[in-house]
């Protein structure tokens, strides 16, 4: 992994989860810019709602290999009409 992977964010799964974010990971590598979505719920009864999460994920990016980096998201309903 990368220098900074024991690094935290100051984000718990918890605190994820309260805000009504998404948490993803994304991949740094130029050219890829592939990301995933975790799900919280199933992350929590893991490994608990104080769980901080690591700046550099403990997953790799299934297009080219390289490590996910922490990323929240905020799903938009679709437009109506």
């Amino acid at each position: 992994m990368t220098d900074d992977a024991a690094e935290l964010s100051t984000w718990t799964l918890g605190s994820v989860k309260a805000s009504g974010m998404e948490l993803e990971g994304g991949c740094k590598t130029p050219g890829c810019n592939e990301f995933a979505r975790f799900d919280v719920d199933g992350l929590i009864e893991r490994f608990g709602a104080d769980w901080l999460v690591p700046l550099v994920l403990p997953v790799r990016c299934q297009t080219c290999g390289e490590w996910l980096h922490f990323q929240l998201a905020v799903l938009h309903d679709a437009p109506k009409g």
